[in-house]
């Protein structure tokens, strides 16, 4: 099939809410500027791909994945710099929890803005504007290190600013994958789309490792920079663009009735109950690792890159196999266990072991990270109808965000105050016991 656009070409258009599929020409705006009147998604042959890559059949989500590879191999090449630089300029576990919180603090209070603007504003638009916002900050701060003018504030300051373009972002980004494949291959399209990011945590840390010990931080912001607006060009091309929707009433009341359908449906809640209680207790490993690296095992920023590239390893693992099986294990009690492996991982890099074995356990980690996630995400993707779908995946990652700073910075306190051991290892009781809890009260709210 050429990839020519014909305006009047037909095209298999994702299930709506009635998760009915339709087939209906698609028409072009004048000049092929703007809105698509509908969200098809356009086909290349089925024997192109195997059937464990099949949304890549659908040419706007390869532009989509394409798309999103190379930003989030950027966004790695900054945050692997910024949480470095902070532990450089400070030696100080705590300000690498205020980093983390400053990250996630303007993440937390714009989520719900964002998912209103995912259900009611242009998609595709939300995301590249979110993305221009960041290559401005990640251009700011690369030019303040070329100058030798670096302060730590200028680094939690820029981390506050990609916070807050994650917030606008994240939902419209989430939700718009789910308009270019057909209902029936969303759960492929959510674990192909957590396979590309769990693979530039491998191929974005690795380099952004290799790049920062030859050129310092300026060199991964320049290439993170030059990497988000190669995505946001590639990101102009995708033709498929869902109609916004008119709001009826406030944007506060269309975020309250976007949480209230969430609250409605005990799938979703116990998943995200065990999706949040997951972050916000591994959180201090995670928030730690540059400490556990440099602290823990005298080594330095290429090894910390190379963990997490390990990381990204067991979650590229985890998505491969959600990809190829599809919708195995997805049941609360698989992914409550999938929390308890994390929370004896994390229980075990407390000890500081051989670092051999603290590189198995961050394997590990990312495995069930991603086994997790994707099962969450696949979830609202399925149970929410798509004018909800914005507001439901804001819910989820808005109380993620929200343990996401408190645990980083409770974790950093008291690392500087108690030490590694003691901080990884009560996190990693806490989360291996929080699992069962949040099964407990999901069965309790449905009378199971």
């Amino acid at each position: 099939m050429s990839s020519n656009h014909d305006p009047t070409h037909t095209q298999k258009e994702p299930a709506g809410d009635d998760c009915q599929p339709d087939v209906r020409p698609i028409a072009m705006p004048p000049g092929g500027a703007g809105l698509i009147a509908d969200t098809g998604a356009a086909m290349t042959p089925a024997s192109r791909w195997p059937h464990m890559f099949r949304a890549w059949r659908y040419r706007d989500y390869r532009l989509f994945w394409a798309a999103q590879f190379l930003y989030n191999c950027g966004w790695w090449f900054r945050q692997m710099a910024l949480a470095w630089l902070v532990l450089e300029l400070t030696d100080s576990a705590t300000w690498l929890g205020i980093n983390t919180l400053a990250a996630g603090l303007p993440c937390v209070v714009l989520l719900p803005v964002g998912g209103y603007l995912a259900d009611h504003a242009n998609r595709r638009d939300m995301v590249q504007l979110a993305q221009a916002i960041g290559a401005v900050a990640t251009v700011t701060v690369a030019v303040l290190t070329m100058f030798d003018l670096l302060q730590v504030w200028h680094l939690i300051a820029v981390s506050a600013t990609l916070g807050a373009s994650d917030a606008l972002r994240i939902p419209s980004n989430q939700s718009l994958q789910t308009n270019l494949v057909p209902a029936d291959d969303i759960s492929n399209a959510v674990a192909l789309n957590s396979m590309q990011f769990q693979s530039t945590r491998v191929v974005g840390a690795l380099c952004a490792g290799v790049l920062f010990h030859r050129f310092g931080g300026k060199g991964n912001f320049v290439m993170a920079s030059v990497l988000a607006v190669a995505a946001t060009l590639l990101y102009s091309a995708i033709r498929t663009s869902p109609r916004p929707r008119s709001a009826n009433g406030s944007m506060w009341a269309n975020i309250v009735d976007g949480w209230r359908f969430a609250r409605s449906q005990p799938m979703i809640m116990t998943m995200i109950g065990l999706s949040v209680s997951q972050i916000a207790l591994f959180m201090p490993l995670w928030a730690l690792m540059p400490a556990v690296v440099k602290q823990g095992y005298d080594l330095d920023e290429r090894v910390f890159a190379q963990m997490l590239a390990v990381f990204g390893a067991g979650a590229v693992i985890a998505s491969f196999v959600q990809a190829r099986f599809g919708n195995y294990c997805q049941s609360p009690r698989w992914v409550a266990l999938f929390v308890v492996v994390m929370g004896v991982a994390e229980l075990g890099a407390g000890f500081l072991p051989t670092f051999e074995v603290f590189a198995l356990i961050v394997l590990l980690t990312g495995f069930a990270f991603v086994s997790i996630n994707v099962r969450v995400m696949t979830t609202i993707m399925h149970l929410a109808p798509d004018r909800m779908r914005g507001r439901t995946s804001a819910l989820w990652m808005w109380l993620m965000r929200g343990g996401t700073p408190v645990g980083g910075l409770i974790g950093g306190m008291a690392a500087d105050a108690f030490g590694l051991t003691p901080v990884l290892c009560v996190s990693g009781v806490m989360l291996a016991l929080a699992a069962p809890v949040v099964l407990l009260v999901s069965r309790g709210r449905t009378g199971g």
